[in-house]
């Protein structure tokens, strides 16, 4: 017999959520989490801090989802910024705003804001199922625009009409279960290391929902040249970059940029990394990370992927051309690189490794700089090109671009179009956002949105 309870697959900030959003409604919930415990993800966001959220108005956060985001209006609606915090608040977890933006706790640690929502989740009536994952789910009942109910091998029709309660089987690693709502919170691959594998990418697959190919975004880039290693740790707070991948410019991105020991990270780096084409990104499918390594990289002949770096973005290529003509006249006796380091606002580490990238000296003569070697520093400042081997993939992505389609979705709900009484929310869906807080708001939105509306159809 199928039981008018809520079932959640995952519990993760998405999935405390929707615990705590439907138990709210008076409804028995569950919530099986694959892990001993709740939140990994939310434990080691924000370097161990959690950025819980942004301090940025509604239609910026909008903006940030990389085309996607009107589909979190409905959500935002139901649960935004300040109910977030009014929540934590109940528990008496404050937090705190910072000049970028960024909320975190005022305590700093991640782990009282999942003590918090799980505090909340079993206080409301949550009942935890851990290290207990879900191998399986199947539905029984009256598809999407169906009133005969069809055979799970025929192709579901795609807009909800009218239908009979339906029922969920779920299969457990401890027993079987059975429902008339699912939420699946599952997130996605990124930071395996916390339990994520994309088990809900299969999920959904298996109960006939459509995905965007995964990728990993918001992750460091490698490069081929290995001599800007020496440039490690140094950062420019505002660079312009574009990515491009043979003669077409695929990705920009603007902000700052870090120098890593494998190449390149820093917000604007991380942003721009989920335009990497698939081939390029470290392999989209971690099912299959042990396949061929020239497969997962952008090796010269088969993906010739560049990121190109304007380090003066707020100066044009003609006002540039002409201080460094000046400066080449007024100081003729100088080393090259010490007259770029007095006029340029740029570490002189990174000009003198300009310099070698340009084959040029470091202690070459102003007064002997040939027009054809100054074009080529001008060219390098405007938009060094290097190569990309592959992005950090997922064991260093922050969020899995791709998903469950967002089409299949009802935003005021989150509630499938193909099968009633199956919702989803968070990363598991195909909408990422940019660092800032940005990710996990949108999980707790889709999760609190989620979770209320099972319940209430429970309750119907």
């Amino acid at each position: 017999m199928y039981t008018g309870q809520v079932m959640i697959v995952g519990g993760g900030a998405a999935g405390l959520a929707a615990a705590i959003a439907a138990a709210r409604e008076q409804v028995p919930v569950t919530l099986f989490e694959k892990g001993p415990k709740p939140g990994r993800k939310i434990m080691i966001s924000g370097a161990g801090r959690c950025n819980l959220t942004n301090s940025a108005p509604l239609q910026a956060f909008i903006e940030q989802y990389f085309g996607n985001g009107q589909f979190l209006y409905p959500a935002f609606t139901a649960f935004f910024r300040d109910d977030l915090l009014s929540l934590l608040e109940e528990t008496g977890l404050r937090t705190k705003a910072e000049h970028n933006g960024k909320i975190f706790p005022k305590t700093d640690r991640a782990l009282d804001v999942v003590d918090s929502l799980t505090s909340l989740a079993r206080q409301a009536g949550t009942v935890f199922h851990f290290s207990e994952p879900v191998k399986d789910i199947t539905f029984s009942g009256n598809r999407a625009g169906d009133g005969q109910g069809n055979g799970p091998d025929e192709t579901p029709v795609r807009l909800k009409t009218s239908y009979q309660h339906p029922g969920f089987q779920i299969l457990t690693s401890q027993g079987c279960y059975q429902s008339t709502c699912i939420v699946i919170t599952t997130g996605g691959y990124s930071w395996p290391q916390t339990g994520s594998c994309g088990d809900g990418y299969k999920l959904a697959g298996a109960l006939g929902h459509s995905l965007t190919p995964a990728r990993p975004a918001l992750t460091g880039l490698k490069l081929r040249d290995t001599s800007f290693r020496s440039l490690q740790g140094i950062s420019h707070p505002l660079v312009r970059l574009r990515l491009i991948h043979g003669s077409q410019k695929i990705g920009s991105s603007q902000g700052e940029l870090i120098w890593t020991h494998y190449g390149l990270s820093g917000p604007a780096v991380l942003r721009i990394s989920r335009d990497l084409p698939y081939k390029c990104a470290d392999q989209a499918d971690p099912d299959h990370a042990h396949r061929n390594k020239a497969a997962q990289s952008c090796g010269a002949s088969a993906c010739p992927c560049h990121i190109e770096i304007d380090f003066l973005p707020s100066l044009s290529a003609d006002a540039l051309r002409q201080t460094l003509r000046e400066k080449l006249i007024q100081q003729p006796r100088k080393h090259l690189s010490n007259v770029l380091s007095d006029c340029l606002p740029l570490p002189s580490l990174l000009l003198r490794q300009i310099m070698q990238h340009c084959e040029i000296e470091t202690d070459h003569k102003a007064a002997s700089a040939s027009r054809t070697q100054t074009e080529a520093i001008l060219t390098a400042l405007k938009g060094l090109r290097l190569e990309i081997t592959e992005s950090r993939g997922y064991q260093d992505a922050m969020v899995t671009a791709g998903g469950v389609r967002l089409s299949e979705i009802n935003p005021r709900t989150m509630e499938s179009r193909l099968l009633p009484g199956l919702f989803f929310a968070g990363e598991v869906l195909d909408i990422d956002g940019d660092t800032g807080g940005y990710n996990l708001q949108a999980a707790f939105s889709t999760g609190w949105l989620a979770g209320q509306q099972a319940a209430r159809s429970v309750l119907e």
